[in-house]
């Protein structure tokens, strides 16, 4: 199995979500999810060598096209039930393309002219030295990790933006767009996977660094922006790696027993806003009526 941090989300929130998300597996697209592609997209294209240098007007085009991608190719309200796509929902904050482009054209140029981070264009991987003092050196942008997890299984993801700073210290980013700025200490590496789950990644990927860190990067729709640090212990760490352990066998001992994994509907993600699952889950629309 791929153990991925969505992976632990996703038993979080509801054991029975997880195992259709592993053996049923569909993907409800739509206009917000879209958007925050697009954003994902444009500030990985600032991130790559040159693309400080490329217009913004050249930026916007390059996020606009990955919306138009999205809407265009992604299999987007897919029917569980026939495996059939259907046709691209459009949610209530991205109504239509202008609406998105407008959105874009917030978001992208507040973070790049006033959040970026400062990066030393100068250094390269292949220098053997750090960055210059208060700069950091880009290592990658979207990188994907399959690494050796326990058994036959692997730890599974994708860093938006990993960075190394005058030190040596490592640094991951994630890239995260809202309709409202988080709630105080969401980003906590007790109360989320994610920092916990790709800091071991980073752990193994740089053996040799100094130490560590995550961070998340978070603007709403309207171009607010927080920059939250959430530097896990190796405490936090052990603690989501005993978690994923403790998922993936009780997957696998309920399915190999015929069982099926309980279901959480008392979580008020369990309707059909939240959950990609709800027309064909037996304590979703079934009992809704």
């Amino acid at each position: 199995m791929k153990v991925r941090q969505s992976t632990l989300g996703s038993a979080d929130k509801c054991l029975r979500a997880l195992q259709y998300d592993l053996e049923n597996p569909v993907y409800h697209g739509g206009s917000t999810r879209a958007l925050g592609t697009a954003f994902h997209h444009g500030l990985e294209t600032f991130y790559q060598p040159g693309g400080m240098y490329i217009p913004m007007a050249d930026l916007l085009l390059e996020a606009e096209a990955e919306f138009d991608r999205c809407v265009s190719m992604e299999p987007s309200h897919e029917s569980e039930k026939t495996k059939t796509a259907g046709e691209f929902r459009w949610d209530e904050n991205v109504p239509d393309s202008s609406t998105a482009y407008e959105l874009l054209a917030v978001m992208i140029p507040a973070y790049v002219t006033e959040h970026a981070w400062p990066i030393d264009h100068d250094w390269a991987v292949s220098s053997g030295s750090y960055p210059k003092e208060g700069h950091f050196g880009v290592l990658g942008t979207e990188m994907s990790f399959n690494l050796p997890f326990f058994d036959k299984h692997t730890s599974n993801g994708s860093m938006d933006l990993t960075l190394v700073d005058h030190l040596g210290w490592i640094v991951g980013v994630d890239f995260k767009t809202a309709g409202r700025m988080w709630p105080k200490g969401k980003e906590h590496p007790r109360k989320q996977n994610q920092a916990p789950w790709y800091v071991r990644a980073l752990q193994e990927l740089y053996p040799d660094a100094p130490g560590y860190r995550f961070v998340f990067d978070i603007i709403t729709l309207k171009g607010k922006f927080e920059r939250r640090i959430a530097d896990p212990s190796q405490g936090h760490i052990d603690a989501v790696e005993r978690k994923a352990i403790q998922v993936v066998s009780l997957y696998e001992g309920m399915r190999a027993s015929g069982l099926d994994l309980p279901a959480n509907p008392a979580n008020t993600l369990c309707n059909p806003k939240w959950c990609d699952h709800w027309d064909v889950c037996e304590y979703g629309a079934a009992l809704d009526s």
